[in-house]
């Protein structure tokens, strides 16, 4: 067989919806620098072993979820390879995602209590200024209202 060339080997990573992320052969990268194809390395002509790589920068659900794809065209025969990739959760990154997860319920509490303390501030208010309109003043002197009885002529009593 002859050795592959750079344009006989394609890397696809596509989304779980098809939609194609990045193609490129070896010594390729994307704009990003997300993920790069590695060159061509010969282990042995004699044998003819070849390795081929794509490094990925960052690996996270998201991309493991993608659909990763090497096709190599030799004499007009494709061969396409599908990649399954896995993560594995260690026990730091579960703490992480609880951490991240009490944070977000202790700033929901934090926003209920300033909630109810503004609420509370704004009845005081509102009872103080009530009380204050109860309470004229005029002349330096502090009249207020008060309620009489009447009987039934309409004479104070």
């Amino acid at each position: 067989y002859p050795a592959p060339a750079p344009g006989d080997i394609l890397w696809e990573v596509k989304e779980p919806s098809g939609e194609v992320v990045v193609e490129m052969s070896p010594g390729g990268q994307d704009m990003y620098g997300l993920y790069r194809a590695g060159d061509i390395e010969v282990l042995s002509e004699s044998d003819n072993l070849y390795q081929f790589s794509l490094d990925i920068a960052v690996l996270d659900q998201k991309e493991v979820s993608n659909i990763h794809t090497v096709t190599i065209t030799t004499k007009g025969i494709k061969k396409t390879v599908h990649f399954n990739l896995a993560l594995k959760m260690t026990q730091e990154t579960k703490e992480e995602e609880l951490n991240a997860e009490v944070l977000g319920m202790e700033m929901g509490l934090f926003i209920i209590i300033g909630i109810i303390a503004v609420f509370l501030i704004l009845c005081i208010i509102f009872c103080i200024y009530r009380r204050k309109k109860k309470s004229r003043s005029k002349n330096s002197k502090t009249y207020t209202a008060v309620k009489t009885n009447t009987n039934m002529h309409g004479q104070p009593v």
